[in-house]
């Protein structure tokens, strides 16, 4: 009869009762090697190491996700800033853009220069230049816009990070 692992060792003549967890396992069973080279020992590490993946790339899509919808709040913060200096200040700067896009069809620019060209126009300068994202945003969804690639950024504020590039459709 194997020993039960739930209660005490009896000890030898003159000592205490020694409790499970001091049992040599050799006791109980003999201890098993694994065999590094079986199919299944692959398979546990490829599932291991699948699992691991899984859970990186799900922390991964949730920190942009959260990233794209703070850059949004950010946009709309700046739009309503806008429109409480400039009431219509957005729909101001969205037609611009589109008749700015009819008159470079197929030319290509990035937002800094399309900023900068509304601006020469006469377009109301808003408290800052992240609200003509806005209607970029609005522009690009009504496919005026197209985003092409991207690039660095001109803006010599900006030390050419990298930002889209729009083609006017």
């Amino acid at each position: 009869m194997t020993p039960d692992l739930f209660e005490s060792t009896p000890a030898p003549a003159g000592e205490a009762a020694r409790p499970a967890a001091a049992t040599p396992l050799a006791a109980c069973e003999p201890a098993r090697e694994v065999d590094r080279t079986s199919i299944a020992y692959f398979a546990k590490l490829q599932g291991d190491y699948y699992a691991a993946a899984a859970k990186s790339a799900e922390a991964y899509h949730a920190k942009m996700a959260k990233a794209r919808s703070e850059a949004q709040e950010g946009i709309d913060r700046a739009v309503a800033h806008a429109e409480r200096d400039v009431p219509g200040w957005s729909d101001v700067a969205y037609e611009f853009i589109r008749l700015h896009a009819m008159q470079n069809r197929g030319k290509r620019f990035t937002g800094y220069e399309i900023v900068q060209a509304a601006l020469a126009y006469g377009v109301p300068k808003p408290p800052t230049d992240k609200a003509f994202g806005g209607p970029l945003q609005r522009a690009a969804r009504a496919q005026v816009l197209r985003k092409v690639g991207g690039v660095p950024d001109p803006n010599p504020e900006r030390h050419g990070s990298m930002v889209p590039l729009w083609e006017a459709a």
